[in-house]
């Protein structure tokens, strides 16, 4: 194809990726920074997993605040202060930090007005043994004990305390904590606790609300210590963990493209002298940057921040094939010509960027979101930078005349005359000492799958977090059973029958579940205990109960006849989800999903999964949701499969590499890359790091890079030097983008980084070996 042809492919490709940003611009672009949605979705049922997502977005929403002082009263002003700040925010759902006397009355009347068939277990139990006489001594107690908060209004109503009993039975999320002064407190240590509850509008992992939060909540506490400098403000909640998550992935994508930048032009200066190479390296870079990030926008529909931070790296290897142009080029002088330049790299760079794209593509075979987004962002930023070289450096370049050589390449050329110069005895030896080093290294290798390593807890907040569990009692950490039934009113049920399952299984672990079960009974269960009232209490014991409180035959009537004409609605699972009194906990109903309807059960940390999972498997209608141990198993299935398929790959690629250069030059060939593999995993074993999914990945990489490598000095026709300087400039950016990971916050993006760096260097450094004087077989 003619330069004009070329030129004209690579302008429509432009167009159409215009055309594309156009369209799907403010309407289906955005970052997420949900880790949780880089894992495989199809792993469990659809229904299950869909409510697993349901339920991470509603408990993301969730933010826990204590607002301490020395003084009652100071933490209390403090906290209505800070719950004010935060409400002219209008940024959250709801914000509790005072329990006003109307609202007690409201909760009060609520529970008060579905009271027939509302009794605490240990009451119920004595109903259905026909216990009369307990409970008129529990009732009597009641009354005329010491402690008795009750008054003889509620005999009319009430007249055995059964309602009383079943509020002071109901589960409290947050044990330690008491209502004093209309508000939630906690002393521990001289210091008073406020508790303040707030759920956001937004999602804690959307970019523009993690901004917009935490700047308002930071502005709130700042405004607060301007009255009480001593406040303590301590607070824990998604937002939070994800806020820090995506600053340090934007610190690590500015980090990476900066220093990808910097270093470039720092090496085109240095090596070709002027600013035209630079310009033209850089843009044909920032081509395939801009290009992928469309192109990925409008697949995918978002873009994960985690993509951005290796897509940034990506600039390190999109500028090679401009590398090997500009090369060819310098070192043509003023005789060199565009097309004939093009035709000495075109094999080398064409066949390098099948192999790349070909590792690359392999990520595509994972079940992971992230990886599938980043193999695409890869594919298509690395295919347009190719194109850009081929496509429009022959019509803008031009020849100069010949530089004198730089320190490195000098250096480089010297490595690559030793490889190609050396005896065979001595080449044998230090690929058996490098060997020998390499296996050394793997022998102490050890592996972690642990889903932890995604994202890293920072310690502040994880210190805050555990503070604040042990300061109110909550001992319900991120497990939970999700549980799914036709109706609301069969999820209920199952939930009370998990609820008494769990308790019977784990009795030594005080309140080992909290769900909507806790404060809504069954239908069934109240018509029962309804039943149970009436025959034992009402119609048999009562008369005898009220004459031996002192009461006259009519007041016993008055009595008799209100509790018998009186309405008794039941309590209904939707009656209290639009309900106040369920504001703290309705993100545990998840509603209707599907065809069937579903909830969140939140278990007690102190609960052996182990002896869950063994319990919950065989219940079709619920789901175990330990995404920390079941994804860790998962990416130990997928570590250990991607291990079986590099192998595979690697047979591949001798089986073509014998084909393609003969037997003998075909192991010299696939010497580097394979090394570049063995000196990662060797190194991450003397380092005492672990192997991960994650690295594992990243040897795919090298793997490719390193064929990279080799097949450029394998197939180039051009001059030696050429090849060589291209090769030293690739892998020192390659190093720079790569080897910038390293300092990343997050170990899973520092280990890629380390084992990329370290493969690659090793594969730049054996790539000569390709270019001894080998003969075909058959020649």
């Amino acid at each position: 194809m003619s330069r004009i042809g070329r030129l004209t492919v690579w302008l429509c490709v432009i167009a159409a990726m215009a055309i594309t940003a156009l369209m799907t611009h403010n309407t289906r672009w955005r970052l997420d920074t949900n880790l949780l949605d880089l894992l495989p979705k199809n792993q469990i049922d659809p229904g299950f997993s869909e409510a697993t997502k349901r339920f991470t977005q509603q408990r993301s929403q969730q933010l826990i605040f204590l607002v301490g002082a020395k003084r009652q009263a100071q933490a209390i002003a403090a906290a209505d202060l800070f719950a004010a700040k935060l409400k002219r925010t209008g940024a959250f759902n709801h914000i509790n930090a005072a329990m006003s006397e109307k609202t007690q009355q409201a909760w009060g009347k609520f529970y008060f007005t579905h009271r027939a068939g509302l009794v605490s277990e240990s009451d119920r139990i004595l109903l259905q043994k026909g216990e009369r006489a307990q409970l008129v001594r529990q009732a009597l107690f009641a009354l005329y004990g010491p402690m008795s908060v009750v008054s003889g209004k509620m005999l009319a109503h009430d007249p055995f305390f059964l309602f009383q009993r079943y509020m002071m039975s109901l589960h409290k999320p947050s044990a330690k904590v008491q209502l004093r002064q209309q508000h939630l407190m906690v002393q521990s240590k001289g210091q008073w606790y406020v508790l303040v509850t707030a759920a956001t509008r937004d999602g804690a992992f959307s970019l523009s609300a993690q901004n917009l939060l935490v700047h308002e909540i930071s502005q709130s506490i700042s405004a607060v210590k301007l009255h009480w400098p001593a406040i303590r403000v301590l607070r824990t909640g998604v937002l939070f963990y994800a806020a820090d998550g995506a600053h340090s992935a934007r610190a690590d994508i500015t980090l990476i493209s900066l220093g990808s930048i910097i270093g470039i032009i720092l090496l085109m200066v240095w090596i070709f002298k002027g600013v035209g190479p630079l310009l033209l390296t850089l843009f044909s870079g920032g081509v395939g940057f801009v290009v992928a990030f469309v192109v990925t926008s409008a697949i995918f529909g978002k873009l994960f921040l985690l993509t951005l931070v290796f897509g940034a790296s990506l600039i390190g290897i999109a500028v090679d094939y401009a590398f090997f142009y500009l090369s060819e080029r310098h070192y043509g002088g003023v005789a060199w010509c565009a097309e004939q330049g093009l035709a000495m790299i075109f094999s080398g760079v064409t066949l390098g960027l099948l192999n790349i794209l070909i590792a690359y593509a392999i990520l595509l075979l994972t079940p992971f979101p992230a990886l599938k987004q980043l193999a695409c962002f890869s594919l298509v930023g690395l295919t347009m930078a190719y194109l850009t070289v081929v496509c429009v450096f022959p019509i803008v370049l031009k020849a100069y005349p010949l530089m004198p050589a730089t320190v490195l390449e000098r250096a480089f050329w010297r490595v690559a005359v030793f490889w190609r110069n050396a005896r065979g005895r001595t080449v044998f030896f230090i690929v058996l000492v490098l060997a020998s080093f390499n296996l050394v290294g793997i022998a102490q290798l050890k592996v972690n799958d642990s889903i932890k390593a995604l994202q890293p807890m920072n310690p502040k907040l994880r210190v805050e977090q555990r503070e604040i569990q042990k300061l109110t009692g909550n001992v319900f950490g991120l497990n939970a059973l999700l549980v799914r039934a036709q109706s609301p009113t069969q999820v209920l049920a199952r939930l009370h029958t998990l609820k008494e399952k769990l308790s019977q299984r784990f009795s030594s672990v005080p309140q080992p579940t909290m769900s909507v079960a806790d404060y809504v009974p069954t239908l069934k269960s109240q018509q029962h205990a309804f039943e149970h009232i009436n025959q034992l209490l009402y119609q048999k014991g009562l008369p005898a109960y009220l004459k031996k409180l002192g009461f006259d035959k009519t007041r016993q009537q008055v009595i008799a006849t209100q509790l018998r004409d009186a309405k008794r609605p039941l309590l209904t699972l939707s009656s209290w989800l639009h309900a106040p009194v369920s504001t703290q906990l309705r993100f545990l109903w998840l509603g209707k999903i599907g065809k069937q309807y579903y909830t969140a059960m939140l278990l007690n940390q102190m609960l052996p999964l182990s002896q869950l999972r063994e319990m919950i498997n065989p219940i079709p209608y619920s789901y175990l949701m330990s995404q920390a141990a079941t994804l860790s198993q998962l990416f130990g299935e997928c570590r250990v499969n991607c291990l079986r398929l590099l192998g595979f790959v690697v047979m591949i690629l001798c089986i073509a590499f014998c084909i393609r250069y003969g037997f003998a030059k075909a192991g010299l060939v696939l010497l580097p890359p394979l090394f570049g593999v063995g000196t990662s995993l060797g190194m991450l074993g003397y380092l005492g790091l672990p192997l991960t999914l994650f690295n594992t990945l990243a040897l795919f990489i090298v793997l490719g890079i390193g064929c990279d490598y080799v097949l450029f000095f394998a197939e180039t026709t051009g001059k030696p030097e050429a090849t060589t300087l291209a090769v030293a400039l690739s892998v020192l950016t390659t190093l720079l983008s790569f080897g910038l990971l390293v300092v990343s916050r997050t170990p899973v993006v520092a280990l890629f980084g380390l084992t990329v760096a370290v493969g690659i260097l090793t594969a730049a450094l054996l790539a000569p070996l390709a270019n001894r004087p080998h003969r075909r077989q058959g020649e």
